[in-house]
């Protein structure tokens, strides 16, 4: 009986074989009567013969000049042993017999050998097994040994290993089945990137660039521009070891590692490495100040950072670090088919290392490389250098506005991390790739590099209308918080956008950087921390100090005076009592605020602050508690049935306005909201930037504290005030009182040390909106340093919106580039079609599919 076959019944040995002569690689098993039960055994023990041609007939010619031979096949159900017949016939015009290669192939079995297999394997394990490598990295010993236990799991090192025999025809099978796809015929020396898969929403040159892009205005050549993310990886290393060293890729230079022989003829001209020189910046490990080691440390490979396509020629291995001429040399072989273009936006971590003398080293590179043909263009394009917005925060100020993806021109949404996203895939394949030998290990990293490609370009559309969506509506709220910002700068933003043009213009140039100013951050005069630290904390203490200094001498008196003044609070607070009960109108025994009625009130809107930092007694004594206790009972306490009635329209009109007048003024307790968090703000600063005594550290944190205070109980006066007004019937999505969430309060971001994740993609709270009262104050320090702020952040919120109007209009465009490019290869498929038809139907039926 079969075990794989949907019905398991018994048959005779004659009528299995029969059944099966089209599934030879079921598996089976034979009912032992003398021992009673089943046994498993294979369809060729039993007599089976696989007969190659004639659909699975014997050949009528077998018997002059046949080949009748054992050979071993790997299938996806094990390993075995099959007698295997092939044809011998004369074929067609060639007038001679097939050659077994095309026999076996014409049954989907891939030979291990050329001239006379004696191991093959079905296409279906191939493709299954290929699949199981790009996306488990599942190793190529695991999965052969999965068959052998598959075949035999009591014994299976009984079962024939074709590991070796599997390892060379799986780099054979990846590598026709690349040129497969790309159209090309396997050759030696293939044309540059014509095995890679290229992103269709980059621009390509002649294949689908808009036909006007050479005249686009100045300020679109951004919808033109290559943007592209350079790094390195130190995990796709290779180990010391004996290996046939002279093992060369059968991709060489057409996938993503630039030619590997202009590469091994350029590694020898590169002068001796120097110790790193005195960075501008941090030194960073990539400048080759980390220990690396290996035949090979690791690649540095160019990448599509808009879309982390990897781009074709645009990888190299490593020697030792990050030296500056691996790099040099992989960014000219991988952009070559874009130096035809106007822009270039160029991603690195240590770009602002790496620009520095760049021009010089391309002038080098011009005098010893010109006899390399992977190399023939040396003039880039204008590129805007930038480093990605997850490295930028190592490093010092400077670059972090000269070369941040928020403020410079052209770079829309974009973060310059795609290799680092790549570089976390790829990861996981170099425990692999260390260990295989230089020729195979090119090969199995660009099956790898075109498995992503491929499926990116599956899902482009998908991702561009994500994209698309995403930016439409991040560009309505921006810019609504532009213009709040403008309306409150008002004639000052004219000179501001000319600052603004100008600083653009010059940020190109990196040699102008040191001679700039920063627009993005408040001035160090104003700044809200200025001034020596013995000499103040900030202006914006003066108002507590004075506060605190008052209330110590307010206790020290009260102190010397509490036992003397306790009969006279007493009294005092009894007759406060009483005056509080007549106004009210009833005794504290008919408080019917007690309960349902005052509920209303105490959503999550309204729940008290926490106390405010008072002295040690209460200098009143208890008087003061027993007065704030008492209730008056206004309509809004009540129920709507009760507001509503006609007895109560004239005391509702009263409260009505009462709370108007409240409401007004809790907006204007805003303002003191926003006082206390520029000041609590400007606290934290000064803690991190000074270096001062104990002392003067915990005066500051007393003062924060009272801050934070004042924080409290101003926003506890603004929620309580709106909540009363929407029990007087306000609506509660009223525009002119939003609602103040625990998120609203905090300051607005004008420093980029303190920039937090995704803040590009979050709106600035609301009770930012007005600046009136704060640039008005008499306080010269607070409206000095607010003015430079509010400037600070018309800066960044243009930057903000400009990025986000770019990523508009680059996502449209990209849209439509990747059409064009579709649209190209559809035609490029269906012309191969057309002229195969006749030749080659098989190539036609694939070009069409």
């Amino acid at each position: 009986r079969c075990v794989d076959c949907l019905h398991r019944s018994p048959l005779c040995r004659e009528c299995l074989l029969d059944g099966h002569r089209w599934l030879p690689f079921h598996r089976v098993e034979e009912w032992l009567p003398s021992e009673r039960f089943w046994q498993r055994t294979t369809l060729s023990k039993l007599g089976l013969v696989l007969n190659l041609g004639h659909g699975g007939l014997p050949c009528k010619t077998f018997k002059t000049r046949g080949d009748l031979r054992e050979m071993t096949i790997v299938h996806g159900r094990g390993i075995e042993r099959i007698q295997v017949k092939f044809c011998a016939c004369i074929q067609g015009n060639a007038r001679m017999i097939a050659s077994d290669f095309d026999q076996l192939m014409d049954c989907d079995l891939f030979p291990a050998s050329w001239v006379r297999p004696m191991t093959a394997f079905t296409l279906a394990v191939m493709k299954d097994f290929q699949l199981l490598a790009l996306q488990t990295q599942a190793p190529a010993g695991d999965l052969m040994r999965y068959l052998a236990r598959s075949s035999d799991n009591i014994d299976p090192d009984d079962v024939d290993d074709r590991y070796r025999e599997y390892m060379i025809s799986q780099r054979e099978f990846a590598y026709l089945s690349a040129t497969k796809r790309a159209n090309e015929q396997p050759r030696r020396d293939m044309n540059a990137g014509s095995l890679a898969v290229l992103c269709p929403a980059c621009p390509q040159p002649g294949i689908n660039m808009d036909p006007h892009w050479q005249t686009r205005e100045d300020d679109l050549r951004f919808l033109d521009a290559m943007y592209y993310a350079t790094d390195g990886n130190f995990h796709l290393n290779q180990k010391i070891k004996p290996m046939d060293m002279a093992d060369t890729p059968l991709t060489m230079g057409a996938a993503y590692f630039a030619h590997e022989g202009d590469y091994a003829k350029f590694l020898p001209r590169v002068p001796p490495r120097k110790e790193p020189e005195e960075t501008t910046c941090h030194e960073f490990g990539a400048l080759g100040y980390g220990a690396h080691t290996g035949k090979v440390s690791g690649v540095v490979g160019l990448y599509c950072q808009r879309h982390m396509f990897a781009l074709a020629g645009g990888l190299v291995d490593l020697q030792k670090g990050e030296r500056f001429a691996n790099v040099d040399y992989v960014m000219l072989t991988a952009l070559q088919p874009y130096m035809d273009l106007t822009t270039h936006v160029s991603g690195y971590d240590i770009n602002c290392q790496y620009r520095i003398n760049l021009e010089d080293r391309l002038k080098w590179m011009r005098e010893n490389t010109a006899d390399l043909g992977s190399i023939q263009k040396y003039r880039i394009p204008l590129t805007l250098a930038a480093v990605g917005k997850f490295h930028l925060p190592a490093h010092c100020a400077s670059c972090r506005i000269f070369f941040s993806f928020h403020f410079l021109p052209w770079c829309a949404m974009t973060d310059g991390e795609a290799a680092e996203r790549l570089w976390a895939i790829l990861n996981s394949i170099g425990n692999a790739t260390r260990e295989m030998t230089p020729g195979n290990r090119h090969d199995f990293i660009n099956a790898m590099l075109s498995d992503l490609n491929a499926r990116r370009v599956h899902g482009i559309a998908k991702y561009l209308a994500r994209k698309h969506n995403e930016a439409a509506e991040a560009l309505v709220w921006v810019r609504e918080e532009l213009e709040l910002v403008e309306r409150e700068a008002k004639e000052a933003v004219i000179e501001w956008r000319k600052k603004l043009a100008t600083w653009q213009a010059d940020v190109l140039d990196i040699k102008k950087h040191k001679d700039m100013s920063n627009p993005f951050e408040p001035e160090k005069s104003a700044a809200a921390t200025s001034g020596k630290p013995g000499d103040r904390l900030s202006a914006f203490m003066l108002d507590d100090e004075q506060a605190a200094a008052g209330d110590e001498a307010d206790e020290g008196r009260d102190s010397g005076k509490r036992k003397q003044s306790e009969d006279v609070e007493g009294k005092q607070a009894g007759t406060k009592q009483k005056q509080t009960k007549k106004v009210a109108g009833q005794d504290a025994t008919d408080d019917r605020g007690d309960g349902k009625q005052d509920k209303r009130l105490q959503d999550e809107e309204s729940k008290p602050a926490r106390s405010r930092r008072a002295r040690k007694e209460v200098t009143n004594g208890e008087m003061l508690g027993n007065v704030r206790d008492r209730r008056v009972l206004l309509p809004s306490c009540f129920n709507k049935e009760v507001i509503e009635h006609a007895s109560m329209t004239e005391a509702a009109d009263i409260e009505r306005g009462l709370r108007e007048g409240q409401c007004n003024d809790a907006l204007d307790a805003l303002d003191g909201l926003r006082v206390g968090l520029i000041s609590s703000y400007s606290f934290t600063l000064y803690k991190k930037e000074s270096k001062h005594t104990q002392g003067m550290a915990t005066r500051t944190k007393t003062m924060d504290n009272r801050k934070r205070d004042t924080i409290d109980q101003d926003t506890t006066t603004y929620r309580r005030a709106r909540q009363a007004r929407i029990a007087l019937g306000m609506s509660e999505t009223d525009e002119d009182c939003p609602r103040l969430k625990k998120e609203d309060i905090k300051s607005f971001t004008v420093y980029t040390a303190d920039a937090k994740l995704g803040e590009s993609r979050r709106q600035t709270s609301w009770i930012w909106s007005k600046f009136e009262n704060l640039l008005t104050s008499k306080n010269k320090s607070l409206s000095t340093w607010t003015r430079s702020a509010l400037k600070a952040l018309w800066f960044r919120r243009t930057s903000l919106y400009k990025r986000w109007w770019e990523e508009s209009l680059l996502v449209n465009e990209e849209m439509r580039r990747v059409r064009r490019t579709f649209e190209h290869f559809r035609d490029s498929w269906l012309d191969t079609a057309h002229k195969s038809d006749a030749s080659d139907p098989g190539r036609a039926a694939y070009a069409r599919r």
